[in-house]
């Protein structure tokens, strides 16, 4: 499991507006489309993101909200 950082984030469009995105995502994302994006103060939310399937499932069988797929033992 890895841990990726998302913030809502500042950007300049084609006709030289800034804009704010309506959605979290990782720089790499971002800075794919929008090299001269900034992230905004204060959005940060830190996502642990499972690397296998295995790690999915053991993540999810701790979750004890009603009505959660659970992996069959």
């Amino acid at each position: 499991m890895h841990t990726e950082h998302h913030y809502s984030w500042r950007y300049q469009d084609h006709l030289g507006k800034w804009r704010t995105t309506s959605y979290l995502c990782s720089e790499e994302r971002i800075k794919k489309e929008h090299p001269d994006a900034t992230p905004v103060e204060g959005t940060l939310r830190v996502i642990e993101v499972a690397d296998t399937l295995d790690e999915y499932w053991k993540r999810t069988s701790q979750n004890t909200m009603p009505g959660v797929v659970r992996k069959p033992e």
